[in-house]
């Protein structure tokens, strides 16, 4: 039985989930965790403590230190939280076996550099997309084709009840579940509705998710004119009910998004729901073009796909009962346990090394920010830094992806919340004008 030691940022949403249902779960292991954060939300930690798993919420260098050296294996779950680089700087120097689990693609922002895995006896992608990330070499991606396995970040999907009646009850509902910022949702996403609804106004967009980070969603559609067509409803408490009321499940994500087991595609599926995706790196790896969900190629095939749906139940039916029988074969929890216990096993028999992160990091946290761009990215900043003619730097800065304004998910104003002293990350913040993250709960 391994010891096995789980070290986070926090414990919300998806991670939250992919942990302590593998925690909870495994017979084989014994599991223990550290948060680097206070929890805004505790149900995942709580279900973990009461199944006598240790769970420690920013615990103190030295107790940090005393858990890493009981540990027979280290991993690390990272999507490039702020937090967790300044934990990395000063990461204790005692013999461990790392694995990296990493819950993002990678080949955007926040990109992965090949550098940093290299300090990993083993990592987990969470999609076959990491295995092609273009900022690397050709002798690197091969390397991590050795180095990495395919480990998703899902949870049980078990529970969830799969759609019976496909008949419509007088409209359509196309329904999404999860973030509604920009850096999420194709930033086209409101003008696709408007387009969709031209041409059948029986349709109605149901959005679930935070109702804050969904203002722009609001705002757009009532210059539009069709606020009355898409309802923003918040938080839903039972996910299983709340699919159940869709009829397609449309999720036009943002070319540059950092997704990549998506957990609200899989209980999609998991309910029965014929899914409408955009054709990008992770998605492509998700369905099977109509077979079990559509795979769209711009946002005009996104919204034919959606009026093709909404014209015809038998389709409806045909796809989301297949989904709901594919979910279950592709993304098998007791499978994705195996493959965790197979790699776990491996590293056991890999020899214990100290291990220092600032050389590849970098010590202080402007260079954490910027070990998180890829190359363009890199020239992007340092081009916005530099410029001096006003025009030039208006007409660069009106070109930045979303990611990097948004309150939380790594971005600019996420640095500058967790780390106000830096002169160099609170600069850039000012050259954006924007706002300092007030959630650092991504």
């Amino acid at each position: 039985m391994a010891k096995i030691l789980h070290i986070s940022a926090h414990m919300g949403g998806g991670v939250g989930k992919v942990i302590s249902d593998l925690a909870t779960d495994d017979t084989k292991n014994n599991h223990s965790i550290i948060i680097l954060e206070k929890p805004k939300k505790t149900h995942f930690m709580e279900k973990c403590i009461k199944s006598g798993i240790d769970v420690k919420v920013a615990p103190l260098q030295e107790e940090t230190e005393n858990f890493l050296c009981f540990a027979d294996i280290v991993i690390l779950h990272w999507w490039n939280h702020p937090l967790m680089y300044e934990f990395l700087s000063v990461f204790p120097t005692c013999n461990v076996r790392l694995i990296l689990w990493c819950h993002i693609s990678g080949c955007t922002y926040p990109f992965l550099p090949y550098n940093f895995l290299k300090k990993f006896h083993k990592v987990f992608f969470t999609s076959q997309c990491s295995y092609h990330n273009k900022y690397w070499s050709h002798a690197q991606r091969e390397e991590m084709q050795k180095k990495a396995t395919l480990v998703y970040g899902l949870g049980k999907l078990e529970h969830m009840q799969p759609k019976k009646n496909y008949s419509a009850k007088g409209e359509i509902i196309v329904g999404y579940l999860g973030t509604l910022t920009k850096s999420k949702l194709h930033p086209q996403f409101v003008n696709a509705c408007y387009n969709i609804l031209q041409q059948n106004s029986q349709i109605k967009f149901v959005l679930v998710g935070d109702k804050k980070t969904g203002q722009w969603i609001e705002d757009e559609s009532r210059k539009l004119g069709i606020a009355e067509r898409i309802e923003l409803k918040g938080y839903c408490q039972n996910v299983n009910e709340c699919l159940l009321e869709f009829d397609i499940f449309g999720y036009p994500l943002n070319p540059y998004h950092f997704g990549t087991t998506e957990n609200s595609i899989l209980e999609a599926m998991s309910a029965g729901l014929p899914v409408i995706l955009m054709n990008q790196r992770t998605e492509q790896y998700i369905i099977d073009n109509d077979i079990d969900g559509l795979l769209s190629d711009d946002l005009t095939q996104y919204e034919k796909n959606i009026l093709f749906l909404s014209k015809s139940e038998n389709d409806r039916k045909r796809i989301g009962k297949q989904a709901a029988q594919n979910v279950h074969i592709k993304f098998d929890f007791s499978k994705n346990r195996q493959q965790f216990n197979d790699v776990v096993e491996q590293v056991l028999h890999m020899r214990a090394t100290p291990v220092c992160f600032s050389n590849a990091i970098g010590s202080v946290a402007f260079d954490w920010f910027m070990h998180g761009l890829n190359e363009d990215d890199k020239t992007y900043f340092e081009h916005i830094m530099c410029e001096t003619d006003e025009s030039k730097k208006t007409d660069a800065i009106n070109k930045c992806p979303d990611i990097f304004l948004e309150k939380t998910k790594s971005s600019i104003p996420h640095f500058v919340f967790c780390y106000p002293k830096d002169k160099k990350l609170v600069s850039l913040k000012n050259i954006f004008s924007i706002g300092t993250a007030h959630d650092k709960t991504i």
